[in-house]
């Protein structure tokens, strides 16, 4: 039988992934990001010594893993949001080693700048019907319903998601050469996005020092791909069940941090 905490412990961990996946997002929950992460950095302890927060006591040794305390303090913006929880998921994308900074975790999560664009689909023209990828042009193209997407491009910009007609010109010369009839290709949707790449390719799951936060970030490329899967394996983790996934790859580790 699944106990209330660990159901609450599950919608965290399901919430968290589908905001990775770009399904939901914190304005959609009805608070700001900027507010959510206020109450998390605010819930956290300022030094490594013994510290009592929200009515436990925090033991700062290094041999055992420590409590993320469990209530932002009232002056938080989010306190209406974030009151106590038994598990925190950090799930944030690019954004995921910034908060971890804040606990003294160095998460080497970086974000690799890509460029997508999505094309509405000409009546009768002839589209790809499976997703694929060119590696000589780097092109990545899959289908959406009624419209095409493609992408291209990974660049080291830091957080810079701005872009101009000029980054799309390798995908536009693709699309017109290998695809001609399949999109109308002068009513294109255009975006910059960054994905959170770790040095070793593999996202980070599961435990650190803390033992009530679980890691969920790092896709890269992939979070869609991978979301469901790192989704079930948050869930088994906070709820104590054995995965039937193998995570010992996934783990926190010295290349991609967490630990």
């Amino acid at each position: 039988m699944v106990t209330p905490s660990q159901a609450r412990a599950g919608a965290i961990a399901a919430v968290s992934v589908l905001s990775l996946a770009g399904c939901t997002s914190a304005t959609t929950l009805g608070v700001s990001p900027t507010d959510i992460l206020s109450a998390v950095i605010a819930s956290i302890p300022s030094s490594t010594t013994t510290t009592s927060s929200g009515g436990r006591t925090i033991p700062s040794s290094s041999g055992s893993r420590r409590r993320i305390p469990e209530s932002p303090p009232p002056s938080s913006a989010a306190s209406r949001v974030l009151r106590t929880a038994d598990a925190y998921v950090l799930s944030l994308g690019v954004e995921a080693p910034l908060v971890a900074r804040s606990l003294g975790i160095r998460l080497a999560v970086y974000p690799a700048k890509g460029y997508s664009s999505t094309f509405p689909l000409k009546p009768g023209g002839l589209t790809p019907s499976v997703p694929g990828v060119d590696e000589q042009w780097l092109v990545g193209w899959s289908r959406l319903g009624d419209r095409l997407r493609l992408t291209s491009t990974a660049e080291f910009a830091g957080y810079d998601r701005t872009w101009t007609p000029r980054d799309f010109g390798n995908i536009m010369r693709f699309a017109r050469d290998i695809f001609p009839d399949a999109a109308d290709w002068e009513r294109g949707e255009y975006r910059a996005c960054l994905r959170p790449m770790t040095p070793d390719g593999r996202p980070v799951i599961g435990r650190g020092r803390y033992e009530n936060l679980v890691y969920n970030a790092g896709h890269g490329h992939m979070g869609w791909t991978m979301a469901c899967g790192t989704a079930r394996i948050v869930s088994d983790l906070i709820a104590g069940r054995r995965s039937e996934i193998d995570i010992s790859g996934f783990a926190p580790r010295t290349s991609a941090g967490g630990l």
